[in-house]
């Protein structure tokens, strides 16, 4: 669980670092996106990741690849909630 909790509190930090720099450049969407792995280091298959719209509760989920990857495009500038869920793990949930 504490890696979980590590790599989506990575994704939150650049999740949020993309929308500020983003909303500097007048854009209208950013991408989130990362790595999923265990205390191992192993990629971590299966994860679903979601990212919530705290203003507006809309959410958009993405699974890992074989590789562990996730990528979530199109953001809404904004704050959100990070969540990463696994069967057999810990749910980790990060917010601003």
């Amino acid at each position: 669980m504490r890696i979980l909790c590590r790599i989506c509190g990575i994704a939150l930090v650049t999740l949020l670092s993309t929308v500020m720099a983003l909303a500097q450049s007048r854009a209208t969407t950013a991408d989130v996106s990362g790595t999923v792995r265990d205390e191992s280091r192993a990629a971590m298959p299966g994860v679903a990741v979601t990212a919530t719209h705290t203003a507006t509760n809309l959410a958009r989920t993405a699974t890992t690849s074989e590789s562990g990857r996730f990528t979530i495009p199109g953001l809404a500038p904004g704050v959100y909630e990070i969540k990463a869920e696994l069967l057999g793990f810990g749910t980790a949930v990060f917010r601003d």
